[in-house]
């Protein structure tokens, strides 16, 4: 502006003031908290407000002198804490509260949406992270971080999984795969043209041909029978290893050349580019074949002391020269390359002996030159060999879901013993392990492990690491599918169908965002019937626009595999909640019980698991709370709804900071005081009992339990430890050990009985030990700082 002055941002109007001239206009009523300039003329601004709205503010001149402003609101954005214009209509908008946004600002209003904002791209960020807990979300063993995260509109809960995650990019119902294999129309193509599928007693073939996939058929293929294994090799032929027979099909014609019949049922087989095979049949008969020409030729044989259970025939040689398949681990495709490279040894599996013998392809008689004791009594599924980062390593899935992994040492005179060293075993599942090797972004060798729990082995500064793949379902079967439909791709079978996806990069947090739309304050998982609790603060009124919302605080109830909120219990004006925990409650005077079927009853004990919920009455004119409840809430489930009922509530003369469970009953932390309260039900009524209470704290902010303790963090007062008695109906509560530090608690938790880890709010964690076999009684009452740690961010929660 040539007249210069300033802009005054109010709540209801924007105002202009040089000294001279004074402008004002008025606006729907907000509150700005940032802005931006759009361009380097200095009379137009983008403001954010606090409930994410995007304004312009344009001011005008006539002659030099300013005539007039003009606000208009753009659109909804993410809750900003910054906007920063950049070029051609495009801005930056950072979040305070969630994810940032990079948006483009449109000429027109959307039909729909009437708004003139487009979201380019999104940046998540799981800050502020409110609460969060820990849930095995796939009931596989592996937990994952559900966080609640955000305030206000852009309030949300985060499922934050450390792994390896897959993008789908098709999927087709096809049960009953038991195996697959990638193949080529030329050994130097780029790109993989088929897809080979076994079933039980016939074979299907998927074609990649310009934007489609589509089932097809190989002419020379076998298509009535059950397919042991199938790959491209260097001379131009595809083969295919059924029960019965090898089938040699040439690449140009797709018509059989030769078929080799072998002696007997075939049982596992495996091979490589080089046109190397490996048949296994039954006695313990094991034949090495070769493609010479066009014609399948045997060059050696040998006879094992028990069955094949699993074969590989990787070479070890070059690490990218061939990524060939066996049964159980099928590799991937051969580079875009008019050679390959031969392996000098194979690796067997055998039943009933539990070893693993590596064999070598340069003896006439394929002479053992390593045998690998697996221990224990579970047999080898899989094995492969396969190189990372110069180390030639022997892996080993076994068929209760455990991996063996070995540094494998290969001398260079083929008579010399192959020996191993830094043996390592790892429990990946419950299932059987089929191994599968592909190359990851950066070109480096990685494995597949095929299990109830899929899992990539990959080589990093040296030392083997595992990597949880990010898939629901477990995973029987995987080959890497390169092809110009879905380059890069893996193909992976479950028990109903088959999936086409890519693989995101080693060693990632995957983060699912489920929005709220308002702001979460406390989070717990019920595991039992797989249902979330999340106590939500209500909308700011400022942002109904008319609208009739609830401006309260309520506890919302979802499920735990949609995230869809099933129940919601609204709470009282001026009612805040403070605490969440899952608890179990004993009923000592269990009496007729009124509850449906499907109810979730106690067991025969009277022990029954329950949602408790602390909250405070937040009157304006009072500093601290005087009023408070406890909400016990326990889940209601049956074939066609789930909802969620309040058994009883308990009025409490405070704020009900914190929540915790020993022995089946219930501890709160009611502002200064620790009480302890029984669950009782008489005549169908459900109550809480009073039975003890111990005072001496400024306020119990957190509390955590394990058998008989409770570590209590005090909001000044540091840590202490309470002891309560096991005695059914006599309630006591004895502190037995004190930090005498003053530390301002954000939270608390046990290591174990003896070892408490506190965080406090100058961004510090401290350790403290309890000493309670010291013989002067002053040790044992006061706990020793054992370690202190500077982490620079402030802790909310500390959870095992």
């Amino acid at each position: 502006m040539t007249q210069g002055g300033i802009l005054i941002i109010g709540r209801k109007s924007i105002t202009y003031h040089n000294g001279r001239t004074t402008k004002a206009v008025p606006m729907q009523p907000t509150r700005m908290v940032t802005w931006g300039n759009v361009g380097d003329e200095g009379n137009r601004f983008l403001l954010g407000d606090e409930s994410g709205g995007l304004w312009v503010v344009v001011v005008s001149e006539v002659n030099n002198v300013v005539s007039g402003i003009h606000v208009e609101n753009l659109g909804d954005t993410c809750v900003p804490s910054k906007v920063a214009y950049l070029d051609n209509g495009v801005a930056f908008v950072g979040g305070a509260y969630g994810d940032s946004q990079l948006i483009k600002l449109g000429e027109e209003r959307d039909q729909e949406t009437g708004s003139y904002l487009q979201v380019l791209e999104e940046y998540t960020s799981i800050g502020p992270v409110v609460d969060f807990t820990l849930v095995d979300l796939d009931r596989r063993g592996q937990r994952q971080v559900v966080t609640a995260s955000g305030s206000g509109r852009d309030g949300s809960l985060r499922v934050v999984r450390n792994g390896v995650g897959i993008v789908e990019e098709a999927e087709v119902e096809m049960p009953g795969i038991k195996g697959m294999w990638n193949l080529r129309k030329s050994f130097a193509s780029p790109y993989d043209s088929y897809l080979v599928q076994s079933y039980i007693n016939e074979t299907r073939v998927l074609e990649i041909t310009e934007d489609e996939m589509e089932e097809a058929s190989i002419e020379g293929f076998d298509a009535d029978a059950t397919t042991l294994f199938a790959m491209t090799t260097e001379t131009e032929h595809m083969v295919q290893i059924t029960e019965s027979k090898v089938n040699l099909v040439s690449c140009s014609t797709s018509s059989l050349v030769h078929s080799y019949a072998s002696k007997s049922k075939i049982i596992v087989a495996s091979g490589n580019p080089s046109g190397q095979m490996l048949i296994a049949m039954g006695g313990g008969n094991v034949q090495y074949l070769k493609v010479e020409g066009d014609k399948v030729v045997e060059i050696a044989s040998s006879t094992l002391p028990q069955e094949v259970s699993c074969i590989d025939l990787n070479p070890t040689d070059d690490e990218v020269a061939s990524d060939d398949q066996s049964q159980d681990a099928m590799t991937d495709s051969p580079p875009s390359t008019s050679s390959a490279t031969p392996s000098i040894i194979a690796v067997v599996g055998l039943w009933n002996d539990n070893t693993v013998r590596v064999l070598s392809l340069e003896s006439p008689n394929l002479a053992v030159r390593l045998s690998v004791n697996l221990g224990g009594d579970t047999q080898a599924r899989s094995a492969m060999t396969v190189k990372m980062e110069g180390k030639t390593m022997l892996l080993i899935g076994l068929g209760d879901g455990q991996l063996i992994t070995h540094e494998l040492l290969i001398p260079e005179k083929s008579t010399d013993p192959v020996t191993t060293t830094n043996r390592k075993k790892v429990s990946l599942g419950t299932q059987p392990i089929g191994l599968s090797t592909f190359s990851s972004g950066n070109g480096s060798k990685c494995v597949f492990a095929s299990s109830d729990r899929p899992t990539v082995v990959y080589s990093s500064s040296k030392k083997i690491s595992f990597s949880n793949v990010n898939f629901s379902g477990e995973v029987n079967y995987v080959c890497p599918f390169n092809c110009e439909l879905f380059p890069d791709c893996l193909a992976l079978a479950t028990e109903n169908s088959l999936t086409i996806g890519t693989i995101d990069d080693i060693q990632k947090l995957h983060i699912q965002t489920f929005k709220l739309g308002e702001g979460p304050l406390k989070i717990a998982h019920h595991q039992e019937t797989r249902t979330f609790a999340v106590c939500v603060e209500g909308k700011d009124p400022i942002t109904a626009e008319g609208e009739d919302l609830d401006t309260g605080y309520s506890v919302a109830f979802l499920d735990d595999s949609t995230f869809d909120e099933f129940y919601r219990h609204k709470l009282e004006p001026f009612e805040v909640t403070l605490s969440l925990g899952i608890v179990k409650l004993r009923n000592q005077e269990l009496v007729n019980i009124d509850a449906g079927e499907d109810d979730m009853e106690e067991d025969e004990s009277g022990v029954g698991t329950y949602i408790a919920v602390g909250t405070a009455i937040a009157h304006p004119d009072e500093d601290e709370a005087t009023e408070g409840r406890i909400l016990i809430f326990k889940i209601i489930k049956n074939e066609n709804k789930t909802t969620a009922s309040l058994v009883t509530e308990k009025p409490t003369r405070g704020g009900v900071y914190s929540l915790c469970e020993v022995h089946e009953k219930l501890v709160a932390g009611i502002n200064s005081r620790i009480t302890l309260f029984q669950f009782r039900n008489i005549h169908g009524i459900s109550e809480l009992s009073h039975e003890a209470t111990h005072h001496g704290h400024i306020l119990a902010c957190y509390m955590k339990s394990s058998g008989d303790l409770a570590i209590v963090g005090d909001l000044m007062r540091s840590i202490s430890i309470m002891k309560f008695s096991k005695e059914p109906g006599t309630g006591k509560i004895i502190e037995v050990a004190r930090d005498y530090n003053a530390n301002w608690m954000t939270d608390v938790a046990m290591l174990d009985e003896q070892i408490f880890l506190g965080a406090e709010m100058s961004s510090n964690l401290f350790t403290l030990k309890r000493n309670e076999k010291s013989n002067i009684p002053e040790e044992r009452t006061r706990l020793q700082v054992w370690g202190e740690y500077h982490l620079g961010q402030m802790v909310n929660k500390l959870e095992r």
